[in-house]
């Protein structure tokens, strides 16, 4: 099987969002191909099914409006979470069913991944199973969250690279008060580029999953070589 990802750069996120669905539709008519895309996202907090209305926000709307953040209810698991410019974020379209994966057990592959990747940098960390996420000393440090429909997912990983964790005092992160939330830069106390960042991701997927990955560029929102 053929993995075919691209790195998007800075996108919005409802741009990321119908990229996915798209892509969802063709693994699920049969395409032999999945999908991963990798980008960051201008400042934004999504909320899975669970909350709504208010629900998740510490800070009232205004806050949110004066500062530029966005608030966008989506269709994955999970509760609330922040979004910026200093994460890296995989989104994964993968027929789990073709793979004769359980939703767990990808889960954990994904964390696997991510795990490998901070510990190239000299970061120790841990996959949290009862509270999906990669967790560190210092707190958490990566998220994830997906939506399985007809045995494909979408949604993914959020990995804190550069130092600005603020909003998520904004917000009840993932469904838990004054949860730590820590990054890259914070950890290791210096600066790091999304570009390595990803780049050593895109190995530690291939070394992992042992597969073929063939990188594609987006044009008009489609995927071609």
């Amino acid at each position: 099987m053929t993995i075919k990802w691209s790195f998007l750069g800075l996108t919005e996120y409802e741009k990321a969002l119908a990229l996915q669905h798209d892509l969802r539709d063709q693994v699920a008519d049969g395409s032999s191909v999945d999908y991963m895309l990798l980008l960051s996202h201008p400042a934004v907090i999504t909320r899975g099914y669970s909350e709504r209305g208010d629900d998740g926000l510490i800070e009232p709307r205004e806050r949110f409006q004066q500062e530029g953040i966005e608030i966008i209810d989506v269709d994955r698991g999970g509760k609330t979470t922040f979004h910026g410019p200093d994460q890296l974020v995989g989104y994964l379209v993968f027929d789990l069913k073709r793979r004769k994966l359980k939703v767990r057990q990808f889960v954990e592959e994904v964390a696997d991944v991510i795990i490998m990747v901070l510990d190239s940098y000299g970061i120790e960390a841990h996959y949290n199973q009862d509270d999906p996420g990669i967790e560190v000393e210092q707190g958490k440090i990566a998220f994830l969250g997906f939506n399985i429909q007809k045995g494909v997912t979408t949604h993914g990983f959020a990995l804190n690279v550069g130092r600005d964790v603020k909003p998520f005092s904004y917000i009840v992160p993932c469904g838990k008060m004054n949860r730590k939330i820590t990054s890259m830069e914070l950890v290791r106390g210096r600066a790091f580029s999304i570009y390595d960042v990803y780049w050593r991701f895109i190995t530690a997927f291939g070394e992992h999953f042992s597969e073929e990955l063939e990188e594609v560029f987006v044009d008009d929102d489609i995927l071609v070589p």
